[in-house]
């Protein structure tokens, strides 16, 4: 409904309270929300004040699921990813964490709190997510180098039980993909990949 509004160049949409939330996400649309049909009528008739629904990710992450997400991974979409062209800071970011949340729970993932290391890459609905906004190439990497099956860190994982027991290799791998593969195409200029401390917080 949001997008049809913003289509039709509408600036305001008025929904009911449970619906506000995801209505919010999109951007250049002011949302207001109401709890009856009475306070509708009182807003369109200009006998109720109501302030736009602010956009929360507290909000947003809790009506797909209670999996608590590392500040870490906020940051990095936040920092890098939105300087890739189109990538849109909150619709581009809430549909990525919320096919996350769906894959891990599906996943049956055991993590207490959703890390860099821990995307789930190796499945085609989270990773379209990130290649979609990425030069071509970036699927081969990622299904050759980085998660699946049959890729060189699931290699490393099986040949060292040590590492194995954690999946160590494919969440240092799925960290440096999340912090440096936007400096491939992004507008922010520096050093390409990421230093050994932000490595770790993507993983432990």
């Amino acid at each position: 409904m949001a997008l049809a509004t913003k289509a039709q160049g509408k600036r305001g949409l008025l929904v009911p309270i449970a619906n506000a939330h995801e209505a919010s996400v999109v951007d250049g649309v002011d949302v207001y929300a109401v709890g009856s049909l009475a306070e509708a009528v009182d807003f369109y008739s200009e006998q109720l004040s109501l302030d736009p629904v602010a956009f929360s990710w507290q909000d947003a992450v809790a009506d797909h699921g209670r999996y608590p997400i590392h500040p870490e991974v906020f940051n990095r979409l936040f920092e890098d990813w939105t300087t890739l062209e189109s990538f849109q800071r909150t619709r581009g970011v809430l549909k990525l964490v919320a096919k996350v949340i769906y894959r891990l729970w599906k996943d049956q993932n055991a993590d207490h709190m959703i890390l860099p290391g821990s995307l789930p890459l190796y499945d085609g609905d989270s990773r379209n997510e990130l290649v979609y906004y990425l030069a071509p190439g970036w699927d081969a990497v990622l299904e050759k180098d980085i998660d699946g099956e049959r890729v060189e860190t699931t290699a490393l994982d099986t040949k060292e039980t040590r590492f194995g027991q954690q999946q160590a290799a494919r969440r240092v791998a799925r960290t440096l993909f999340l912090g440096s593969a936007p400096s491939s195409g992004g507008t922010q200029q520096g050093v390409r990949g990421i230093d050994r401390a932000r490595v770790l917080i993507g993983c432990l």
